[in-house]
């Protein structure tokens, strides 16, 4: 530390750069390609089950599993809206004939940086995913509800309304802000970074009773979802930039004393 202190400025600043240029900054994991070497029976995705796409991944688990162990249930699925195929019932949610990842039956997807560094959410796209023979009129809707777990141990949980199916018995994706979300619980928001995050959803029913890990009726698709290192500052990067500046109050002083 003391040699550290001992560099001139212009050393600190040059090493501030190396650090800054070095990361990553944002990205959008959008499932087009990824490595499925962590989900054996993908497409279909079990508890446990992750998939990564670069620096990043997304790792479906059964919220009412409490074994510690993954129990095989079928939490979701890799799918490609321009194959009918590879959705529930055939149907896909209409607007993107890419490819996505879709949680059902209550599942939870979590995601973030393989490292398990600071990431901040941007936004995504993501749509209601109808339940198997539910028999849904078009007033039932869905909320997607995404949690930012931080490495401090403090969290904040906010909601995005998602539009229920038309009467074609498909819903349609919509695209979000992370800023848009209505804070329900925890502290801060979604955008200021956080380890990781767990989206699911909560399932209304015909009366407007929403529920979360009840039902198996909470299931959405989730695309696109933008996330940004640069916008979350490194510790190595505060620490540099702290340096930087008590080497820029030690030059001052020494000139104000010359």
């Amino acid at each position: 530390m003391k040699s550290i202190l001992g560099s001139s400025l212009s050393s600190l600043f040059c090493a501030a750069a190396l650090v800054s240029t070095g990361a990553t900054h944002a990205a959008v994991l959008d499932f087009e390609s990824v490595d499925t070497t962590h989900a054996p029976f993908a497409p279909i995705l079990s508890d446990g089950d992750s998939v990564s796409q670069g620096a990043y991944y997304a790792q479906a688990f059964d919220p009412n599993n409490d074994t510690g162990e993954p129990n095989m249930a079928l939490v979701g699925a890799m799918m490609n809206g321009a194959d009918a195929g590879s959705c529930l019932d055939g149907a896909c949610p209409t607007g993107n004939l890419s490819n996505y990842v879709g949680s059902v039956d209550d599942g939870v997807l979590q995601f973030g940086r393989l490292d398990h560094g600071v990431t901040a959410l941007g936004g995504f796209d993501a749509a209601f995913l109808a339940p198997s023979g539910a028999g849904l009129g078009s007033g039932t809707v869905a909320f997607l509800a995404i949690q930012a777990q931080r490495q401090d141990g403090t969290s904040a949980t906010g909601v995005f309304a998602l539009g229920g199916p038309g009467t074609d018995g498909t819903a349609a994706f919509q695209t979000f802000q992370a800023s848009q979300a209505q804070i329900i619980s925890g502290t801060g928001t979604l955008t200021s970074g956080a380890a990781a995050y767990y989206a699911f959803a909560y399932y209304c029913d015909g009366s407007g009773d929403c529920s979360a890990f009840t039902s198996n009726k909470g299931q959405f698709a989730l695309d696109n979802i933008a996330l940004d290192v640069s916008a979350v500052p490194e510790p190595q990067q505060w620490l540099l930039m702290s340096l930087g500046l008590v080497g820029l109050s030690v030059r001052l002083n020494r000139r104000r004393s010359a």
